[in-house]
């Protein structure tokens, strides 16, 4: 009988099927995966508080905590996260990739014990990701950004960071 986990893994792809039947990580080693996003302005520091238009940059880290070579599956030839900004209500704001074009088929991949992967982008505060300075500025407000991936690992932990809160005045 197919369990859940494997049933899932199933309908989502055949290329995940090897992956699933890896042993599940052991809670009490903590996550095989960890993704920690930033938003620093350019300076370097991290306020809480940013001026209306001042550019800021998000950082992603994405890291194997193993000492072991980990598969990953990613939904499309991005195979990366993506960088999202959110008013606090939770509406979409600004998108890294938007309007930009992924092969749309999975891409297998891994993780070198330990290895790392950075993403940084730079964020101008407005609403067009194909031009620079010409997109509409948003208001000022509270906003929150996430990196979110787009991917499955065998331990079903995903790849999204914990949201970076921050206030545009």
């Amino acid at each position: 009988m197919l369990s859940f986990r494997r049933l899932t893994c199933a309908v989502l792809s055949a290329a995940t099927l090897a992956a699933c039947d890896a042993p599940v990580a052991d809670p009490e080693q903590g996550p095989i995966f960890t993704t920690v996003l930033t938003a620093s302005n350019a300076s370097g520091e991290q306020p809480a508080e940013f001026a209306s238009g001042e550019p800021i940059t998000f950082k992603a880290v994405v890291t194997n905590h193993t000492s072991k070579t980990q598969p990953v599956v990613w939904c499309s030839g991005l195979a990366n996260v993506a960088i999202v900004v959110r008013t606090s209500d939770g509406e979409w704001v600004w998108h890294q990739y938007d309007g930009m074009g992924f092969i749309q088929a999975e891409q297998e991949d891994s993780f070198g014990p330990h290895e790392t992967r950075t993403t940084r982008v730079v964020w101008r505060q407005d609403y067009d990701n194909q031009k620079a300075d010409t997109g509409p500025p948003v208001p000022p407000g509270h906003y929150y950004a996430v990196a979110e991936g787009c991917a499955s690992d065998p331990y079903g932990e995903g790849f999204d960071s914990e949201p970076v809160d921050f206030l545009i005045q």
